[in-house]
């Protein structure tokens, strides 16, 4: 089954110490069908930097059976004020397991950014997880 669908994303940042307390607001497109996220201030002091940014994230997951499966998620990011950017590549593994009460999904998947630019961005990154989830 495939599912898709689209919508808005909002965020507001908190105040960095020694800030005014002033909080940034972010509101942009949000399409997963497409795996891409835009965000850009509009709201906020005006002394602190401007945000716009956008998000792209390939998903490749294949199931290899018995719950297993082998996944590729990592989120390519590019801003538009400093143009720093970073494409990382993944490789992961995942295991669904049913149990009485809920259904357990487990993953990790390294990451290494095969293309960057920009100060303080990461090299590599382990992205790991824990989805519990409860039917009825």
């Amino acid at each position: 089954m495939l599912r898709t669908g689209s919508g808005l994303e909002a965020a507001v940042a908190d105040p960095q110490p020694n800030a005014d307390g002033a909080f940034e607001i972010f509101f942009g497109p949000d399409d997963p069908r497409q795996g891409r996220v835009h965000q850009a201030s509009f709201a906020g002091h005006g002394d602190r930097a401007d945000v716009n940014n956008a998000a792209f994230q390939p998903l490749v997951i294949a199931q290899l059976g018995n719950g297993w499966y082998a996944r590729s998620t990592a989120i390519w990011t590019y801003d538009f004020e400093t143009d720093n950017y970073n494409i990382p590549l993944g490789l992961g593994l995942g295991k669904v397991i049913k149990t009485d009460t809920a259904i357990v999904n487990l993953f990790v998947e390294p990451q290494y950014s095969v293309v960057s630019s920009g100060d303080g961005l990461p090299e590599w990154g382990v992205f790991a997880g824990v989805n519990l989830q409860f039917p009825k």
